[in-house]
């Protein structure tokens, strides 16, 4: 194998592991409420910010409309997953980076 063929072997494996990194992490950040499950992203911390102390009627990721009585517990519970799955997103990317700088 020439050294340009390596070079394209480790890349192609890099850019694989980032993908399945990403992928895994984006399938956590799901969270269960009142019968409902959300996919966490920024815009629905968002919106949840929005309505913070009210009750409110929201659709979750099967399109079924949930009433969220206690958006407060909602919008903590879904920060802490989102930063949480973040941070290890984080960790696990800059190990695959790590690991194609020593090469």
């Amino acid at each position: 194998m020439s050294e340009f063929e390596r070079t394209m072997s480790v890349q192609f494996d890099v850019q694989q592991s980032k993908k399945n990194i990403r992928e895994k992490n984006q399938q956590s950040l799901t969270i269960a409420s009142n019968g409902g499950l959300f996919k966490i992203t920024p815009e629905f911390i968002l919106f949840l910010s929005l309505y913070a102390g009210k009750e409110i009627v929201v659709e979750d990721s099967f399109q079924n409309p949930i009433k969220i009585t206690n958006t407060n517990d909602l919008l903590f519970k879904a920060k802490a997953k989102y930063q949480e799955v973040m941070n290890n997103w984080y960790i696990e990317y800059n190990n695959v980076k790590n690991i194609r700088k020593a090469k």
